[in-house]
């Protein structure tokens, strides 16, 4: 696995990420929902989620995403 050094500067970037937060997002209000609401059917939620885990996920992990800018390198 490679790891991103500066991963809060690079956090614009990167597609993936910023879907995997706001999937759990996502979760933690549905779940909110679910158990304090009688109106929302919890399994609608469950789908929704199934289906951007399972699909929305995976595609954007899988498209290219732009390369960071190379560092400059300091002037002696």
């Amino acid at each position: 696995m490679k790891l991103i050094e500066n991963a809060w500067e690079d956090l614009h970037r990167l597609w993936s990420i910023r879907a995997s937060i706001m999937l759990s997002v996502f979760l933690g209000v549905s779940g909110l929902l679910a158990a304090f609401v009688d109106t929302v059917n919890p399994w609608v939620l469950v789908g929704v989620s199934m289906v951007l885990n399972g699909l929305v996920i995976p595609i954007l992990r899988l498209i290219k995403q732009r390369e960071p800018a190379p560092a400059a390198e300091p002037e002696a």
